[in-house]
């Protein structure tokens, strides 16, 4: 999520987090074509921010060492 909370939040770094663990860019495909990464106006979880949303889960508090560990425990 990209909304004001998550801004707020340091959802930036959780972004590039994401890129470099997934070897992409945001709003791209990874080489294999099995991962996009997009990013997504509010996703109405500002509490929790920031916050992501990983095949059809909402996660909240996914600063970028959460974030890292979701996408290997999901590879």
């Amino acid at each position: 999520c990209t909304a004001g909370s998550c801004r707020k939040n340091f959802c930036a770094d959780t972004i590039k987090a994401a890129e470099k663990e997934l070897g992409t860019a945001i709003d791209s495909v990874t080489l294999d074509g099995k991962t996009s990464l997009q990013q997504c106006g509010c996703l109405g979880n500002c509490s929790q921010g920031p916050s992501a949303m990983i095949n059809d889960t909402l996660y909240g508090r996914m600063l970028p060492k959460e974030m890292k560990k979701k996408i290997r425990e999901l590879s």
